[in-house]
């Protein structure tokens, strides 16, 4: 096979149908992620029989893949969401996974893939397959609703079913939408077009657009879901597809981006050629300000919560550097719990997570099923066991909790007395386990399953000593100035309160029927 290495649960399946002849097909996964603006990074295979189907010509199967990316990039613009090609696999040498002419059993097959091959290899928000099997019926598109961000239920299959690249491009728009939490649109929902992205049949017009019903149930289920995935920037680099100017996302070769020059209102940036304007050193960031780097010390990112630090322009660039933390180890949560790589892992917490704002960290008496080594009371997984927990260890198992929701988010539930747990569905990792870094005793913490002093794990201690000035060390054991203080050194006071370091889809396509198979990830931005 060839492939890019460059850098893209009750659920319920939808499917897409061609008018009298060809349908789409939805999978409803009541999925939930973990609670800013989306990417979508896409990994998209080409099978074996799609393959063949051009010929076994890796290149024109490559060009037709850029076309339907660059396509779905006109759609989701509506949307204010970027669709970036992360990776693509074109199978010439056979399926990677059991494919055939059911389309749930092909959905099935490509989505456990993705999890036990893909996602091992290359990170991804969403993985469609465009295949050259002919499902059977009527369907031409099969997808999961609301499953963007899940490792074995962000995906989507799609059917080769028309020559023309444009065709195939909305039908894979479609899919996406799925798996971004549009259903399919009802006699009610309109749009400025004959036909819209979400109706459940295709015809001989390609729709352009999305319809009110669409608009509203993605801005729900981002809102309601926070899907994590489609808040991180793929690098400029992991795209594979060949940049675009105009499309509002700077891409490689690109100074800037600013959409087309219809749309354009940055006049720190030219439209035509996606290059900086005479006397402009940036146009977009947030440390770009009037076409110019903001001045050193800056804040572009303020504190927001205990275990943050603020982050400070440089003055030589328009980004803001990466989010840093509090060194692992601080007191958070009124002394509750620990700071650890920029989170406060509590019980408490944890439970409010799971079962809603309701929930409460169960009883100690709870905790004491972890010491049983079963699924719903362990320590550890090995060899697929359940190791039951040592008493001093018991709170660092299993999750308990009370109250709140009846059923945990995206998870089966086990309850006894007053005490509930969750464990997973179709073999994934067990989210229901309390976290490390979680306080299990005064100066103790959570990790691999056992209660084990914090120094052993956080190697923390008098870290901010080593700084020089008036710094403090973060979760790297790296040093940053103090708010009100300047770097490098840190010994001088600044105008300006800032921290700074100091120191030390896929695509998959199927052809023979022949697959290709496309990484993505997604960017959902601000209009700018």
């Amino acid at each position: 096979g060839t492939s890019d290495r460059d850098e893209h649960a009750v659920y319920k399946y939808e499917k897409l149908e061609q008018k009298s002849i060809k349908t789409c097909g939805l999978i409803n996964n009541t999925w939930e992620a973990d609670s800013n603006d989306p990417i979508n990074d896409i990994f998209k295979s080409s099978n074996n029989p799609e393959y063949k189907k051009y010929d076994e010509d890796v290149q024109t199967v490559r060009q037709r893949v850029f076309g339907i990316v660059n396509y779905i990039n006109t759609v989701y613009k509506a949307i204010n969401t970027y669709v970036a090609l992360t990776g693509l696999e074109i199978w010439t040498d056979g399926d990677k996974c059991l494919l055939s002419r059911a389309a749930g059993f092909t959905l099935d097959s490509f989505s456990k893939w993705r999890l036990s091959d893909l996602l091992k290899r290359k990170r991804n928000d969403n993985a469609q397959l465009i295949t050259g099997y002919d499902f059977e019926g009527t369907t031409i598109g099969l997808a999961f609703l609301k499953s963007i961000c899940s490792d074995i239920y962000s995906a989507g299959i799609i059917q080769d079913h028309n020559r023309n690249e444009i065709a195939v491009a909305a039908t894979m728009a479609h899919e996406m939408g799925h798996n971004l939490g549009m259903s399919h649109d009802t006699k009610a929902c309109t749009c400025n077009d004959q036909v819209c992205i979400m109706t459940d049949t295709v015809s001989s017009i390609i729709p352009k657009k999305f319809s009110s019903c669409s608009l509203q149930s993605f801005e729900k289920y981002m809102l309601s879901d926070m899907p994590k995935c489609l808040t991180n920037i793929p690098d400029i680099s992991s795209i594979i597809a060949p940049p675009s100017c105009g499309n509002g996302f700077l891409e490689r070769g690109e100074e800037c981006d600013c959409g087309t020059p219809e749309e354009c209102t940055n006049h720190c940036c030219n439209p035509e050629t996606c290059k900086l304007t005479a006397g402009s050193t940036c146009a977009h960031g947030e440390c770009c300000e009037n076409c110019q780097y903001k001045k050193p010390g800056a804040i572009c990112r303020a504190v927001k919560h205990d275990c943050d630090l603020a982050e400070m322009c440089t003055g030589f660039s328009a980004n803001c550097p990466a989010d840093r933390f509090r060194v692992n180890g601080y007191p958070c949560n009124y002394g509750e719990g620990y700071c650890y790589m920029g989170n406060c892992p509590t019980r408490e917490n944890q439970c409010k997570a799971a079962f809603g704002p309701q929930a409460t960290d169960a009883a100690a008496s709870c905790y004491r099923m972890n010491e049983k080594g079963v699924y719903y009371g362990y320590c550890r997984k090995e060899k697929g066991s359940h190791v039951p927990c040592k008493k001093k260890d018991k709170m660092c198992g299993k999750l308990f909790c009370s109250g709140g929701t009846e059923m945990p988010r995206d998870m089966s539930l086990v309850t006894f007395e007053s005490c509930k747990a969750s464990f997973p569905r179709n073999g994934e990792a067990d989210a229901g386990m309390v976290l490390d870094g979680t306080k299990c005793g005064n100066g103790m913490v959570c990790s691999n399953g056992e209660c084990v002093y914090a120094e052993d794990v956080f190697r923390s201690t008098n870290c901010s000593a080593k700084c020089t000035g008036h710094a403090v060390c973060d979760h790297n054991l790296q040093c940053q100035c103090e708010e009100g203080w300047a770097p490098p050194t840190c010994d001088s006071s600044s105008a300006v309160t800032s921290f700074a370091i100091v120191a030390g889809v896929l695509v998959v396509l199927a052809v023979t029927a022949t697959a290709a198979v496309l990484l993505i990830r997604f960017r959902v931005f601000k209009k700018r």
